[in-house]
């Protein structure tokens, strides 16, 4: 009975994967970084500037993968700190180096602001000057996008109060107590604000930021919600749709081979229809794609 009910878990993840291939073949371009659809970006954006504030300690990949990627769509970035000079990532030893102190650079001078996390943020809570910039640069109205812990200069700086947003999980009580209405959502925009929790959102994440970039204003929420994928949005692309989906396959099923090689699968019964795996099929987006009406390739 276990052998077979594994067998059963091992032929539906093989589909789940042909079926993910299959999709592949209808995204609009490839992103050698992901593997997966690179969202289009909806208006030439090459010339903007995107100032990346961080310090010692930021992550390596929530600094550097939104940087490359705007990079080529034409976006040049500033690394701007409290100092000058050579940092160092404290999840690798990529480092980085400073181009102009806060006070050095005129936030007017940028088109938008990225706040990456790791334990950077926590040090540049703390100090007045960087607050002033992020201050001066919120008056001007322009995007401001944060990830993982970068909300936390945000609520240092007294932003956001009254807004949607969503971060690490384990600043979830610190947000709200500033006042701020936390989603553990994949992306969420509100308004000029953009934050995502955790390095595997950065696709999505990145992309909002070209979006933001191009003037393109919008509140989007991108849900997963006790492992089940659902979708609030609006002005969405079907390769939105498509990446996120992929995205979730793809989490389930190596979920699923963990339980498998642990030998954790003792019975089918055992899971309901609720399953993360098997929910995917539930959603009505998702169905188009069993319908045949699956809308390949239309822009963003």
């Amino acid at each position: 009975m276990i052998l077979q009910d594994r067998q059963g878990y091992l032929m539906a993840v093989l589909l789940m994967l042909l079926l993910g291939f299959g999709l592949l073949l209808y995204a609009p371009s490839l992103e050698a970084e992901t593997g997966i659809s690179r969202l289009e970006t909806p208006a030439d954006i090459s010339g903007t500037r995107l100032a990346i504030l961080t310090t010692e300690g930021f992550h390596d990949g929530e600094t550097t993968r939104p940087r490359d990627y705007l990079a080529e769509l034409g976006v040049e970035s500033v690394i701007i700190g409290p100092e000058t000079g050579e940092i160092t990532a404290y999840n690798s030893d990529l480092t980085l180096v400073v181009e102009k102190t806060v006070e050095q650079a005129e936030p007017a001078d940028f088109d938008a602001l990225l706040l990456p996390g790791g334990q950077a943020p926590g040090e540049l809570r703390e100090q007045e000057q960087v607050l002033d910039f992020v201050r001066e640069f919120a008056e001007l109205e322009r995007p401001i996008a944060a990830i993982c812990h970068g909300p936390q200069v945000l609520i240092s700086a007294g932003l956001m109060t009254g807004k949607r947003a969503t971060g690490y999980s384990g600043i979830s009580g610190e947000l709200q107590e500033a006042g701020i209405d936390y989603e553990s959502r994949v992306l969420v925009r509100d308004g000029r604000y953009i934050t995502s929790r955790i390095p595997e959102d950065i696709p999505l994440f990145k992309s909002e930021i070209a979006r933001a970039l191009a003037g393109e204003h919008r509140r989007v929420n991108w849900h997963n919600e006790s492992e089940n994928l659902t979708l609030e949005v609006a002005e969405v692309s079907d390769s939105e749709i498509f990446l996120s989906w992929v995205q979730e396959i793809e989490g389930a099923a190596s979920r699923l081979d963990q339980k498998i090689e642990e030998g954790l699968i003792l019975a089918a019964e055992e899971y309901d229809e609720d399953d993360d795996f098997y929910s995917l099929f539930t959603d009505p987006e998702f169905q188009k794609i069993e319908d045949g009406d699956w809308g390949a390739g239309s822009g963003g």
